[in-house]
């Protein structure tokens, strides 16, 4: 039997060689190599990630209606200076509550929905899924619509099918939708919404809502009209699939209004002002192209419009226009909002159109992981998720590889503009997100 070679492992740059056999790290590390990562010369063991939330005690904690969370926002309020971990599925919005180790119910959806976009403006959580009005949260109660234009208080609630409420000079329509919120005794009805049949000016029942067997109503609760954002006249924004923020505008792209869906129109408010889209700097465009819009990102000082074959720029001007507008040379889009990454060079990379990762200077970057590209399910592709991983220096997309789901973490380590290499984790998660609890 052959006597084994023993060599020493050395970094190109800082190793010194000796009289013995010698291999430098850089030869050593092979996108194989999945819980390894080369990072400061050194060769570390790559720190993996849970795909579970954990309620301090390595526990995994399961979303209430036990659906995948599609996405994360993390918030930190300015005037407090408290963070906050919210997870969206297609059902619910729940808040990591740090007391309990558990999810708590923020809000509800009409119906399911495929997925969330989220942004922090004003010290609040703008959220949005194109199924439910646009919502917003301050910290306190349940993601509401970011615009409600009536409430009525209410005083009574019948324990029948369907519930009958009762609320003087409501002004519900049948059809509308609405909020029931701080309602005494009949709490089964509180902070969820509900479509209205009227049956006069003072009352209205909920429909399919069989509260025969509910507490016994006792005092208080108010019915908020759900009607969306008012732009103009009696006119409303209902929905939208996506939100950013720009110079202390906020944007919403991909719209719905006044019954009529707009996807490749942006709106935004007057500045510094969610409340106002009717005066001031509010207003709307149609982006160039045929293309529907696919996200938004902010870039060496422009916002990104991607679109599906297109990409265009824009800023601020001095004038009443508020914003120009400039396509990007080539057709080249984007098919996931969420594939959308920043490295802390300012570099943006995402999932193009032609099934590659992109970078907005370099171009392709993922000539070598192109087999694995290609096996993107093209109809799922909008649910690649990409993150940028501080602790190995790397950027993650999770991909539905051969598959309908995310079953698979593609990992980009990239230094000085520079491809340094391509890895593969079987990581099957849908989306990331990071926290921090004191």
């Amino acid at each position: 039997m052959a006597k084994k070679q023993l060599f020493g492992i050395f970094a190109p740059i800082l190793g010194e060689k000796h009289d013995f056999p010698v291999i430098l790290l850089d030869k050593t590390v092979q996108t194989q190599n999945q819980n390894i990562v080369r990072k400061y010369g050194e060769v570390r063991r790559r720190q993996m990630r849970e795909p579970d939330m954990l309620n301090g005690s390595s526990v995994k904690t399961q979303t209430p209606d036990t659906f995948p969370i599609l996405h994360y926002h993390r918030f930190v309020k300015r005037t407090t200076g408290a963070e906050y971990k919210l997870a969206f599925t297609k059902a619910h919005i729940y808040l990591w509550n740090t007391s309990t180790k558990a999810w708590d119910v923020k809000f509800t959806c009409q119906s399911d929905c495929t997925e969330w976009d989220t942004e922090t403006y004003n010290d609040m959580v703008i959220a949005t899924n194109y199924v439910d009005m646009v919502l917003e949260w301050d910290t306190s109660g349940y993601f509401m619509p970011l615009q409600n234009t009536s409430s009525t208080n209410i005083t009574a609630a019948t324990k029948a099918d369907p519930c009958q409420v009762s609320a003087t000079a409501h002004g519900l329509t049948t059809g509308d939708r609405v909020f029931i919120k701080n309602v005494g005794g009949m709490t089964e009805i509180n902070n969820l919404q509900f479509v209205v049949t009227v049956i006069d000016v003072d009352t209205f029942t909920l429909d399919g809502i069989d509260s025969s067997a509910y507490t016994t109503y006792t005092s208080g609760g108010t019915v908020v009209e759900f009607q969306g954002i008012n732009y103009t006249g009696a006119e409303f924004l209902t929905k939208a699939k996506y939100v950013t923020t720009f110079e202390n505008y906020l944007i919403l792209g991909y719209t719905y209004e006044n019954g009529v869906s707009y996807p490749q129109r942006e709106r935004w408010n007057d500045i510094g002002d969610e409340t106002d889209w009717s005066s001031g700097d509010a207003g709307s465009k149609e982006t160039e192209g045929n293309e529907v819009i696919f996200g938004f990102k902010i870039y060496a000082g422009q916002l990104i419009i991607f679109k599906k074959k297109l990409r265009i720029r824009q800023w601020l001007v001095s004038t009443s226009d508020v914003w120009n507008w400039s396509v990007i040379p080539g057709n080249i889009g984007n098919l996931s909002n969420h594939s959308i990454v920043e490295d802390p060079d300012g570099r943006v990379f995402w999932l193009a159109n032609d099934l590659t990762i992109r970078e907005m200077e370099l171009g392709e970057v993922s000539q070598g992981i192109d087999p694995i590209m290609k096996l993107i399910e093209p109809s799922s592709a909008y649910l690649v998720y990409g993150a940028y991983i501080a602790e190995t220096g790397e950027i993650w997309w999770s991909i539905p590889y051969d598959n309908a789901l995310n079953n698979k973490v593609i990992t980009l380590k990239i230094s000085d503009g520079i491809v340094k290499s391509w890895g593969e984790l079987d990581i099957a998660t849908p989306c990331f997100g990071n926290y921090y609890e004191a």
